[in-house]
């Protein structure tokens, strides 16, 4: 999914999805397990420090839940994401354009870092 406003951390997820997903093939034949995690929105002092307060979807899970999540996957899949709403955003571009959602994803990251500024700002 395209995160207008954050281009290079979108892009470098991209990067990581893919990579993830063929170092898994690459290694499967030596018994290596290896698992991309697809947190979403977690609660850690990562956003405060990207200038993005709260999830442009609206939901947070905690850091042990989303390691649970993993730790459930490894082994089982080379991929897993984190909570109902994320495996949904995950699907979205199965079922329409990337420009459309990188549309409305940048519309929503927008509204987020102008509404997260505002709130600093004196």
């Amino acid at each position: 999914l395209s995160t207008p406003w954050m281009s290079l951390y979108g892009g470098t997820k991209a990067f990581d999805l893919h990579w993830g997903e063929g170092v898994a093939v690459e290694m499967r034949s030596q018994g290596v397990d290896v698992l991309v995690s697809s947190p979403g929105h977690t609660r850690t002092e990562f956003h405060g420090a990207a200038g993005v307060d709260q999830s442009a979807t609206g939901g947070s899970s905690s850091p042990v839940d989303v390691v649970r999540t993993a730790l459930d996957a490894l082994g089982k899949r080379e991929h897993r994401s984190h909570g109902a709403l994320n495996r949904i955003l995950i699907t979205l571009p199965r079922l329409v354009t990337r420009r459309l959602l990188a549309t409305a994803a940048g519309s929503l990251l927008g509204r987020r870092l102008r509404r997260s500024q505002t709130q600093r700002s004196p």
